[in-house]
């Protein structure tokens, strides 16, 4: 059995966030456009081009495979306050836990995840910045293994069951 949880908007204090090449941290929202200033930190999206060229997606995976963990970043289940998802992780095979992230898309828990502010809801017109569209185009991860068995069980909305990640 696959046991997939949707993700949440309150992450835990103290989560780490990628940083630039300067050390700003980076603050990963749906729109960067509509960000409030902010000198102290670099808005983007998962899929922009990071300064190497590399999309964010693809330097968050190469620090996965790395190993080592150098920034300090959670594994999913952990990065979200909620006590529901260590719950889950501690009562079920950790390797057939599974968050739909509205960032990065279908993640195993125990992935090395940043702090990000995307959000399939609906947010007040002030935080509009972190609300992601259906339209909008985002390389979502699908870390499902590809011979899955049996079934899987979902925790979250029945609107996100719907997002593009099952289409």
């Amino acid at each position: 059995m696959i046991i997939v949880i949707q993700c949440q908007g309150r992450k835990q204090p103290d989560a780490a966030y990628l940083k630039t090449s300067n050390g700003k941290a980076l603050h990963l929202v749906a729109q960067p456009v509509l960000a409030p200033a902010n000198p102290s930190c670099v808005y983007a999206r998962p899929d922009d081009p990071s300064e190497d060229g590399r999309p964010w997606r693809q330097v968050l995976l190469d620090h996965n495979k790395a190993g080592g963990n150098t920034l300090g970043l959670y594994p999913a289940y952990q990065l979200y306050r909620d006590k529901v998802y260590r719950r889950l992780a501690n009562r079920f095979d950790l390797q057939k836990l599974y968050i739909l992230s509205a960032g990065w898309g279908l993640i195993e828990a125990t992935f090395l995840t940043p702090c990000y502010d995307i959000t399939f809801s609906q947010t007040k017109k002030e935080h509009n910045y972190k609300h992601r569209a259906e339209s909008d185009p985002f390389n979502d991860f699908t870390m499902l293994p590809p011979t899955m068995e049996g079934p899987i069980v979902f925790f979250g909305s029945k609107a996100r069951l719907e997002q593009q990640f099952w289409k």
